[in-house]
C-alpha cells in the first residue's frame, strides 16, 4: 500500500515537472521574441528622411532630397506598415516588415515603390 502511494506521488510529481520544465524552456526563446519585437516597435512613428541619391556618372555630385516614412505597428505588434514618400516627386512606397508566424523567429518583409 504504501509503495502505491509513493509511486502515484513520484508519478503527480513528474505530471507536475514535466509541464514546468516545457514552460521553462519556452520563456527563452519567448523573451528572444520579445526583445525583436521591442525593436520593431522602436521603428514606429513618422520619421524625418534625408535621402542621398549617388551619382553613376564620374564628376557629377550626387543628388539629395527629403522625404517622409511613416510607420505604424499592425498586428499585435507582430508587422510594421510603412508609407515613405519623397518631398517634391510623385514617389511613393510601401512595406511591410515583420516576423512570420507561428515562430516569430525568421525575419520578413515586401516593398513596393511607383511614381505616380
Amino acid at each position: 500500500m504504501e509503495f502505491g502511494r509513493a509511486a502515484i506521488g513520484a508519478a503527480l510529481l513528474v505530471a507536475v515537472a514535466a509541464p514546468l520544465a516545457a514552460q521553462q524552456q519556452a520563456a527563452a526563446p519567448a523573451a528572444a521574441v520579445d526583445a525583436k519585437l521591442a525593436v520593431l516597435a522602436m521603428e514606429a512613428g513618422i520619421w524625418d528622411a534625408d535621402i542621398t541619391f549617388p551619382s553613376n556618372e564620374p564628376g557629377k555630385p550626387n543628388r539629395k532630397a527629403r522625404g517622409v516614412q511613416e510607420n505604424e505597428l499592425r498586428s499585435g505588434g507582430m508587422w510594421m506598415l510603412n508609407r515613405f514618400s519623397v518631398d517634391g516627386t510623385p514617389y511613393q512606397g510601401t512595406g511591410v516588415w515583420g516576423y512570420e508566424w507561428p515562430s516569430r523567429s525568421r525575419p520578413a518583409n515586401t516593398t513596393s515603390s511607383s511614381r505616380l
